[in-house]
């Protein structure tokens, strides 16, 4: 990302990146944590998989997004476009200001 270099003030209007992509997209907490993160993070709580589980669920009734509405949960990159994608990604992060 490039250096912006001015401040954020709080007059500043504006969303972060995540918050904006989750609800353009309706992503759901569930489409960007994957089964291996859920694991690791129930070893290293103690936490049952199935409790983790749960709490990715009420996260995402919270936001009140759904699996079909997902685009990240319904999106598959072919080989051949990932790096394209990571491009445009890039680009995106470049209209953003670091914090």
């Amino acid at each position: 990302m490039e250096d912006w270099k001015g401040s954020i003030t709080e007059e500043m209007q504006g969303e972060e990146l995540g918050r904006v992509i989750a609800d353009y997209w309706r992503v759901r907490v569930g489409s960007t944590v994957f089964f291996d993160e859920a694991i690791s993070a129930s070893k290293a709580t103690g936490l049952p998989i199935d409790r983790i589980a749960d709490v990715i669920e009420a996260m995402d009734s919270h936001r009140g997004h759904d699996y079909d509405a997902d685009v990240l949960a319904c999106s598959f990159v072919p080989e051949e476009n990932v790096a394209k994608v990571c491009e445009l990604l890039d680009q995106i992060q470049a209209l953003c200001v670091s914090m």
